[in-house]
């Protein structure tokens, strides 16, 4: 199991250099202006018209037929990635954490039978992630 996580973030690696590669023959206009990667997810700022993204998406798919990249564009200047929604406000970006639809906010009763170092850790690790993720004006609400 340790030898196929390795080689799969080997992969990466390799794949994500020849992306790279790739934006770099890609003409100038059809760049996005911003690229952030984490594993298998690409946010990017895609300041050009929509038939040249899909243009630049197509080249993308061509450079390797096993691996295929999908968009998902902002509905109401907000889209989530990662765990994190981002919105899109005056030039400006507020993010918050993002939840799907299925999630339940359950986390552990309190008075279960955990120690308490776990139940304390819960609180600890919920209130760390909104304060790293969240703009300040989210988390004065």
């Amino acid at each position: 199991m340790l030898q196929w996580v390795l080689l799969y973030l080997q992969f990466w690696k390799i794949y994500s250099w020849r992306i790279l590669k790739t934006m770099q023959s890609v003409p100038p206009p059809l760049k996005p202006s911003l690229w952030y990667r984490y594993v298998d997810d690409v946010f990017a700022l895609w300041p050009h018209t929509q038939q040249h993204l899909l243009h630049f998406k197509s080249h993308l798919n061509k450079q390797n037929m096993s691996i295929q990249f999908t968009t998902e564009e902002e509905n109401n200047n907000k889209l989530s990635f990662l765990d994190v929604e981002i919105e899109r406000e005056n030039g400006h970006f507020i993010t918050s954490i993002y939840r799907k639809k299925t999630h339940t906010d359950r986390y552990l009763n309190y008075k279960s039978n955990h120690y308490p170092r776990i139940l304390s850790g819960i609180v600890k690790c919920l209130s760390s992630r909104a304060t790293s993720i969240c703009n300040s004006a989210i988390l004065s609400n």
